[in-house]
């Protein structure tokens, strides 16, 4: 006879490998959507080189910062910590995590943008055959590096609300990037001196964006009955671990033997 508790855990892991697939699938769908849009507002011009190139450093900085290492390195420990430790330990840990990545990300953003002549040039040396190619990309990289600042801090945060099963935030966060760039194309592009300066806007709008499609985690521990806010980790209602009382309460029944329960009566 099939095992009712292995049946329930088979269903959450096939949801959850629905919703993440979906996502996905959305997200390529709106990247081709995305470059459709940029290949009809700006064409392959020297300033969308410019864009790639300056876009390019962000980037790549976010795939080894924020979900590159930090997802390798900080997502076991948190697991293990909700496995072997109580929750208000594992929450501790989670938000000694965001300060101090806050604190590296917050340098390594004020370095990107007094250091971009330095790696703009490093990155892309033909450039400075073209000082007006140079200086534009050196601008849109000042503009979008606080990008990693906001992404690696959403990376962190999708890791935790993965170790709590919460998949639907995390998975759709990168759809907002392609929404953000999609829309700033459309609505920005005649707003600047440079029209592809619009693009640039829509990646930085697009990392706030997806921290605040996160929203909060608001973990409500049951012997304490109150919210600990751990960083941009969230995302509405939907992703309050254990934000719903009655819900908790009919666990907890469903949980008790009878005979505990008259006797609690």
């Amino acid at each position: 006879m099939d095992d009712p508790t292995e049946k329930s855990e088979n269903a959450k892991v096939a949801k959850a490998a629905g919703i993440v697939g979906a996502a996905t699938m959305v997200s390529r769908v709106l990247g081709v959507i995305r470059d459709m849009v940029i290949a009809a507002f700006f064409g392959a011009s020297w300033t969308t080189d410019a864009f790639w190139v300056a876009f390019r450093i962000p980037n790549m900085l976010r795939r080894l910062l924020g979900e590159g290492s930090l997802t390798v390195s900080f997502v076991p420990v948190f697991t293990e910590y909700l496995q072997k430790k109580t929750k208000p330990e594992a929450l501790e840990l989670a938000d000694n995590a965001f300060t101090i990545l806050s604190v590296i990300l917050a340098a390594v953003s004020a370095l990107g943008i007094a250091l971009s002549p330095v790696i703009v040039g490093l990155i892309a040396p033909g450039f400075m055959a073209n000082p007006e190619q140079y200086e534009l990309a050196v601008f849109l990289n000042r503009l979008m590096f606080p990008y990693i600042f906001f992404i690696a801090l959403v990376a962190l945060c999708m890791g935790i609300l993965n170790s709590f099963r919460h998949f639907t935030s995390p998975a759709l966060s990168p759809v907002m990037l392609n929404i953000a760039m999609i829309t700033a194309a459309l609505v920005l592009h005649d707003a600047f001196d440079q029209p592809i300066t619009a693009l640039a806007a829509g990646v930085l709008a697009g990392g706030v964006g997806r921290g605040g499609r996160l929203g909060a985690v608001d973990v409500e521990f049951e012997d304490a009955k109150r919210a600990q806010r751990v960083g941009p980790c969230g995302g509405g209602p939907e992703d309050n671990l254990y934000a719903d009382q009655e819900g908790q309460n009919r666990r907890r029944e469903h949980a008790e033997p009878d005979g505990d329960r008259h006797r609690a009566g």
